[in-house]
């Protein structure tokens, strides 16, 4: 040690008398708070507690989130209830609409929820830590304290004993807040995966990436553009030259054309209710918890009047999930989009009176399975399975062909869906809608 110019930081006993576990560095000044405390587990060795001072370039974050737990949302159903939207939104683009919208709900917020610092550095949480089980770790510190300074048997035994007991009432506490976890999974599935991350042993990040050429790319910035291009270049460069005219099935002859929706305040409060307030809100940071006190009628009915989409309903923040394969490789990888929450209930809203639209004219097959309510893919393969099984009873032969399209969502024509839902009696605002929507996406 004095050859190597190092200090020795531990100064009491380890394990029994001798000085077994030692902390070295090559500067006194790195290493402060020493604590020698008492045994883990069965091991005869005691735990040794430091901290080293030292430079990283981990950036603890400061991202401020709402603290919805300390919300007053009486007062915000106070504040509400006195804005005259119509007078508020009157002579406004559908663009101006939305941002006056969004800057009164952001003022709401800011008024009426209090913020904290999301992930404070330094602070472990362990939610399954009772006021039992603290009591019970500080009382084993001090008989542990109590049999060092005496060495008595009586002492020691007195240690172990309760070393025993803080250890059943930890496992007992660990059981119990995970059962509840496990059993409020439905309600709040966001705890138990969280919950779940944190118990695993490695923690998976993005990249590094590779490009085309094989070079590594590691910046955060360079392996955004990377996945950003690449996610990008797989869309389908849509040859719109030489589109053929759909015909489209129409179904009964007394099926109207849908040209327009109109959206009820019980529409839009039952697809509020039907929001989970624990979710993450869009890139406009409107939080689904605060927009469960508004109804959002006048700016839905607005944009279905006017065609028009605001430009902040068709950006999206896109995280990239891996699937299989080598991690360094982009095309390994799938976008998850985050998009606005309230664009994503008039686009359910516009759904549902779309696939109305479609099941009344009988346009919609019995053999679709995907997308239709109370159809899934056990629904299909039990279909499927009986069709077969009964043909094979019969002695009759089975051929079966699978396709599968590649990256189909991502390569749907926009052009050639417009013309479809044209061809299907889809026409007026609601078309003008559905093609806006489908532009300028970012």
């Amino acid at each position: 040690m004095r050859d190597g110019f190092l200090n020795q930081h531990v100064k009491e006993p380890t394990r029994e008398q001798a000085i077994l576990d030692w902390v070295l560095s090559n500067e006194e000044v790195l290493v402060s708070n020493l604590v020698v405390r008492g045994p883990l587990g069965k091991s005869d060795h005691n735990m040794v507690e430091f901290f080293i001072k030292m430079e990283s370039d981990i950036v603890n974050s400061e991202t401020k989130v709402l603290n919805l737990k300390k919300g007053n949302f009486e007062g915000m159903r106070r504040k509400l209830a006195k804005i005259d939207w119509q007078m508020l939104l009157k002579g406004l683009t559908m663009d101006m609409q939305w941002q006056a919208f969004k800057d009164c709900m952001d003022e709401l917020q800011h008024l009426f929820i209090p913020v904290c610092q999301k992930n404070k550095p330094g602070k472990v949480v362990h939610p399954w830590l009772t006021r039992e089980i603290r009591d019970s770790i500080k009382t084993k510190e001090e008989t542990y304290k109590l049999a060092r300074k005496s060495g008595t048997p009586e002492d020691w035994e007195k240690f172990r004993d309760q070393q025993r007991r803080t250890k059943g009432l930890i496992r007992k506490g660990k059981k119990g807040y995970e059962r509840k976890l496990a059993g409020n999974i439905k309600s709040d599935g966001k705890s138990f995966y969280r919950y779940v991350k944190r118990k695993r042993l490695v923690k998976t990040n993005v990249g590094p990436l590779q490009s085309e050429t094989g070079e590594l790319i590691m910046g955060n910035k360079d392996m955004a553009d990377q996945l950003n291009n690449y996610f990008g270049f797989v869309f389908t460069k849509e040859d719109i030259t030489n589109l053929l005219e759909i015909v489209g099935d129409r179904g009964s002859s007394e099926m109207e054309e849908l040209r327009e929706i109109h959206v009820s305040r019980e529409v839009v409060l039952g697809k509020l209710k039907g929001l989970k307030a624990d979710k993450s809100p869009g890139p406009d940071g409107l939080h689904p918890r605060v927009l469960k006190e508004v109804a959002l009628v006048i700016i839905f009915q607005n944009s279905l009047d006017s065609g028009l989409v605001p430009e902040d309903w068709r950006v999206a923040n896109v995280t990239p999930l891996f699937k299989k394969g080598g991690r360094e490789k982009p095309g390994n990888s799938r976008p998850v989009s985050l998009p606005s929450v309230v664009g994503k209930m008039l686009e359910s809203v516009i759904k549902d009176v779309i696939t109305a639209h479609l099941e009344s004219g009988e346009i919609i097959r019995q053999s679709q399975h995907g997308f239709v309510k109370g159809k899934s893919c056990l629904t299909n393969l039990t279909e499927f399975f009986e069709d077969v099984t009964s043909r094979v009873d019969r002695g009759e032969p089975v051929d079966v062909v699978y396709l599968n399209f590649q990256k189909a969502f991502d390569k749907v024509p926009h052009r050639r869906l417009v013309c479809k839902l044209k061809a299907h009696g889809i026409g007026g605002m609601v078309l003008m809608w559905i093609e806006n929507w489908l532009a300028s996406r970012k």
